[in-house]
């Protein structure tokens, strides 16, 4: 638009497309122009990411070896105080392992001995004394019955002939030895029913024997009925003739 006169008139763009067919020369400029420019901003912006990315890994190159370098120079510094470190830790393992572990194993083990022995002869001695006292309080009264047979006999001041003696001396000799018997058997039938698969083998052998008893009595019996009753058979056949 332009002012003449105080009056607006509009102005008439020319045809752009009817430029450019008329002035091919200045479209070829314009693409060339707008090539280079494209060329330019693209070539400027691929190195300036190249370059940030170049300098981003040169960074971490860097900081990675100097973070190496500082890790080797400290494990350097650090290295020969850690290697007296453990070889100090090891003497020292050493020393405990060979004096001072084999003492206090042998303490150790010493009281543990000690204490186990006390407990188990503690045990026995128990043992022993409830057996002392079951095998008291079980022949007490035989022991008491003896003595008086014993007083019922004839005083010392008695003399006694040489047969009677020798009598009375084989009779204690049997007795002796009857009771001996009887005490072995009483020790052994104790030591079968304190263990206990022995005192099971021996009530299934004593049962099978007695099973064996009783079958072998009942055949008998059963062979002595069937004979009587074939004798009263033939009795009766005999009577009924």
């Amino acid at each position: 638009m332009t002012y003449r006169g105080g009056c607006v008139t509009k102005m008439r763009h020319p045809n752009i497309a009817g430029e450019r067919s008329r002035f091919p020369l200045a479209q070829w400029l314009l693409d060339d122009l707008l090539l280079d420019l494209v060329r330019e901003i693209t070539v400027a912006t691929f190195q300036r990411y190249t370059r940030d990315f170049v300098d981003v890994y040169l960074a971490e190159v860097t900081i990675r070896r100097c973070a190496s370098e500082i890790i080797s120079e400290m494990v350097q510094l650090l290295l020969p105080g850690l290697v007296e470190e453990v070889q100090r830790e090891k003497a020292v393992d050493e020393v405990i392992e060979a004096e001072l572990l084999p003492e206090v194993l042998v303490e150790e083990a010493s009281a543990v001995v000690l204490s186990e022995l006390a407990r188990c002869q503690s045990q026995v001695t128990i043992q022993q004394f409830s057996q002392v006292r079951q095998y008291a309080s079980s022949w007490l009264m035989d022991f008491f019955l003896m003595d008086c047979l014993l007083e019922l006999g004839p005083s010392k001041a008695q003399c006694f002939t040489e047969k009677e003696q020798s009598g009375r001396l084989l009779e204690s000799w049997m007795l002796d030895v009857l009771f001996h018997q009887l005490f072995s058997v009483l020790q052994h039938r104790d030591i079968t029913m304190e263990n206990i698969p022995l005192r099971n083998y021996h009530r299934q052998v004593f049962t099978d024997i007695a099973l064996d008893v009783m079958l072998s009595e009942f055949c008998q019996s059963l062979n002595e009925d069937m004979e009587h009753l074939l004798e009263f058979e033939q009795l009766m056949e005999k009577d009924a003739e």
